[in-house]
């Protein structure tokens, strides 16, 4: 049931968690009917949360990873009047910032105040070890912006 419902959208550790959940959650409302014992909501909230959190947690690393790319400087690209990051474009006059720092095992590279929508701007994630090509290939292209941390 669980394969069908949820197959094409739920890994096999999200399933897990799911049922996880479902399992608390039916186990209390059993405990309630067989006992009499009021429903409480604030109980009810504390096993949902406490047994969703860790999916909301696992979508948000995945989704994170999604924006990872192998190669910093071919992702970061200027071409004619445009600063490209991925699908995203932004004109070079409005770039004035870039972020670029390394955290852990990873880089992280964004246009924090170059917002393409509400909360959302252009930015990746890349290996470390290409930090030092990707600040000297964004200062090339772009020598009046400044490398913010």
């Amino acid at each position: 049931m669980i394969n069908s419902a949820f197959g094409a959208k739920l890994s096999g550790r999200k399933k897990t968690i799911f049922l996880v959940w479902l399992t608390l959650v039916t186990l209390y409302i059993l405990y309630v009917v067989s006992t009499d014992a009021l429903f409480e909501w604030l109980t009810f909230s504390i096993i949902t949360y406490t047994g969703l959190l860790p999916l909301i947690m696992i979508n948000y690393n995945e989704e994170l990873m999604q924006s990872k790319v192998d190669d910093a400087v071919a992702h970061f690209t200027v071409t004619g009047d445009k600063v490209v990051i991925g699908d995203d474009q932004v004109p070079i006059v409005k770039v004035k910032r870039v972020a670029i720092e390394v955290v852990d095992d990873y880089g992280y590279c964004s246009l924090p105040f170059n917002h393409m929508s509400p909360g959302v701007v252009p930015s990746f994630i890349f290996p470390k070890e290409q930090y030092e090509d990707l600040k000297k290939h964004v200062v090339s292209k772009l020598p009046k912006v400044q490398i913010i941390k």
